[in-house]
């Protein structure tokens, strides 16, 4: 790897493709498994969390990386994770819903398929896609995209750059044209939250919850008027002008809020 030493736009780019090719050949190896019944669709949500580890492990010990994760004890942030995470996934959907008016009819269906997905069928399912959407998939994007892709692009010194270009490749390894595009924001999102705290801790933890808490949703039915409007935001809206725009907007102040929160906290990254 010594001829990748000095180029950090070329390393990140590397690590990117090695990481897509390894989850693609695991991907498949996984659905021809499925396909020959050695497991079923429960096993199967849990082994895919092997697209995301496999990969992850190997570019750790190509690259030799370490990675710290401090705790750090800005409390008025943690507990703004749940809200925000609550308000990412209003404001993807929003999104998604946006974007979908603008692509041809085949993307319509996308919605409906990723909650069908997600959608538990057993308790141990549940489980399944908890630890492996939910906790191990989060973990290991951010371990890659913005600790070690992200980390390389700093030290050219440009942090929008980098971050934007770390974004890209983030929208790109999700391989569909949806998620491509709101996928870039988020990336863009957690990428800053690691430029200004130098730790991944925080960006790992709000990637955790923000998965959990839709896959949650889904599998849980519970007799209250804000559990069911935050199940059912965006799944009954055929275009985005039928969305309330209220749950937006109140997502949009959470997000300023957090925003100040971490810049008040770390005022004195290495990268700002």
């Amino acid at each position: 790897m010594k001829f990748l030493k000095n180029h950090s736009y070329l390393k990140s780019f590397f690590v990117f493709v090695l990481f897509v090719i390894i989850f693609i050949f695991v991907s498949i190896v996984l659905q021809f498994l499925f396909i020959k019944n050695y497991f079923d669709e429960e096993f199967f949500k849990l082994f895919l969390s092997l697209t995301f580890l496999i990969p992850t492990i190997i570019i750790s010990i190509l690259f030799r990386i370490q990675i710290k994760l401090n705790y750090y004890e800005a409390y008025s942030i943690y507990i703004m994770i749940l809200p925000l995470a609550l308000s990412i996934q209003i404001m993807g959907s929003a999104f998604m819903i946006w974007f979908i008016e603008y692509l041809p009819e085949g993307y319509s269906s996308y919605y409906e398929s990723i909650q069908k997905f997600l959608q538990p069928k057993s308790k141990l399912d549940l489980f399944f896609t908890l630890v492996s959407v939910g906790i191990i998939g989060p973990t290991c994007e951010e371990f890659v995209f913005r600790g070690v892709i992200l980390s390389k692009l700093l030290e050219n010194k440009n942090t929008f750059f980098a971050n934007v270009f770390q974004s890209l490749l983030f929208g790109i390894a999700h391989m569909n044209l949806i998620q491509f595009l709101y996928a870039i924001p988020i990336g863009m999102f957690f990428g800053w939250i690691f430029i200004k705290t130098k730790n991944l801790f925080l960006s790992i933890l709000i990637h955790i919850f923000t998965n959990s808490t839709a896959i949650l949703l889904l599998a849980f039915d519970f007799d209250h008027p804000l559990w069911n409007f935050l199940k059912k935001y965006g799944s009954e809206s055929i275009s985005f002008r039928e969305l309330p725009k209220e749950p937006i907007y109140v997502s949009m102040v959470i997000l300023v809020l957090f925003i100040y929160l971490i810049k008040k906290n770390y005022k004195f990254s290495k990268y700002s």
